[in-house]
């Protein structure tokens, strides 16, 4: 008999989180399972949960790819060398790769075209009690970092890490174009490193804050004196907004040979001038995508080594939302006086009635409300 646990799932695009009771995977020989402690909240989850992704999105969906827990079992081909009982562990975007395709022998094993990723699809994923994965998903966690702040390296710290690593060197002048979930930590990964760390943001109230967490330099992209003194200067800027910009503009900014490289999922097509920065200056125009096993392993020791998290918010599952406390209190939405009117009774009745459904969830949907509706400082991360 196929064993369950209890999870968080949307039932239909853009549909509230409910409590899910689903199957897992079977324990294979190679698979690890894991008793989830904590999951990130990234802005794919609500890509997913909002249909905004065609076909990658399918319900009931359980969303949660940055998953930080403790090993609970483990499959009889997992050697005590590699997991074993207690482990404290992470998952990123993917959960399984064949180790055989042109994108597993080159390391990017996140591409992987046979393999299964963590919550897309078909996939529930780690907002759940358990996950269960094939080992080539599943990653120790070394000591001293924080279970709150390293699930969201699982995806957004290794997103960033990667580029940097593939595209730059220390020596590097490095742009971050957005200092928000993603960038924050593409601004600790590479002054740790030791590149010159230059901030771009609209926003210009994340200057100070910006700076104290270790960029050089912060540039406001709306003025255009500060673009203009950091032309010819960048050996990588890396692009972590999901919204589309004028990017010839940025391609000023890049010295010879420099590189461009998207991280941020923008759908919108990118209109570039072909005849101009991009010719004259032989630059690169890439794209990244999360990150292959040796370059999570890299980026997790790396962050140890330096002490890097993301700054995060934690919303905990059994905790009611303070939101939701007040949209079913009779109080908030009638106002009878002493005695109670006939009105406040029934809304009474209807708050204990959906009270339980609320509960259900904890901190859940407001932390998805918050990142849809942009007013997530930095990351969420849901504590179970």
């Amino acid at each position: 008999m196929a064993e369950k646990t209890v999870g968080y799932a949307a039932k239909e695009a853009k549909g509230r989180l409910e409590k899910f009771e689903f199957e897992l995977d079977s324990l294979e020989p190679e698979y690890v399972e894991v008793e989830v402690t904590h999951c990130g909240v990234c802005h794919s989850d609500i890509s997913l949960v909002d249909g905004d992704w065609g076909s990658m999105c399918a319900y009931p969906k359980v969303p949660g790819h940055e998953v930080v827990g403790k090993v609970t079992q483990v499959g009889s081909a997992i050697r005590e060398s590699e997991f074993k009982p207690g482990m404290r562990v992470g998952v990123g975007w993917w959960k399984q790769a064949c180790g055989d395709c042109t994108f597993c022998k080159d390391g990017d094993e996140q591409l992987c075209q046979n393999g299964r990723t963590t919550c897309a699809g078909q996939e529930n994923g780690g907002m759940a009690s358990k996950w269960r994965g094939h080992k080539t998903g599943v990653f120790p966690i070394p000591d001293g970092l924080d279970s709150e702040t390293v699930g969201p390296l699982m995806c957004g710290g290794v997103t960033v890490y990667s580029p940097l690593i593939k595209f730059s060197a220390p020596s590097d002048a490095v742009g971050v174009l957005g200092v928000g979930g993603l960038g924050h930590m593409a601004v600790k990964f590479a002054r740790a490193r030791g590149s010159r760390v230059v901030a771009l943001s609209h926003s210009e109230k994340k200057r100070d804050e910006v700076l104290a967490m270790g960029a050089h330099d912060f540039v406001n992209t709306e003025n255009k004196e500060e673009m203009k003194r950091f032309e010819n200067q960048l050996g990588l800027l890396i692009v972590t907004v999901n919204v589309p910009l004028d990017w010839n503009g940025f391609l000023k900014l890049l010295r010879h040979k420099g590189t461009l490289c998207f991280v941020g999922a923008v759908q919108e097509e990118a209109k570039i001038a072909i005849f101009g920065e991009l010719l004259f200056k032989q630059l690169n125009i890439v794209g990244s995508c999360a990150g292959g096993r040796k370059a999570t392993e890299e980026m997790l020791s790396f962050a140890a080594l330096h002490g890097i998290g993301a700054k995060v918010e934690v919303f905990e599952t059994d905790k009611v939302s303070v939101s939701r406390k007040l949209a079913t209190s009779p109080r908030k939405r009638c106002q009878c006086g002493p005695n109670l009117c006939l009105t406040s009774i029934l809304l009474l009745l209807h708050a204990r009635a959906n009270m339980d459904a609320f509960c259900f969830t904890g901190q859940i949907n407001d932390a998805f409300d918050k990142v849809r509706n942009g007013d997530m400082h930095y990351r969420g991360v849901i504590k179970f």
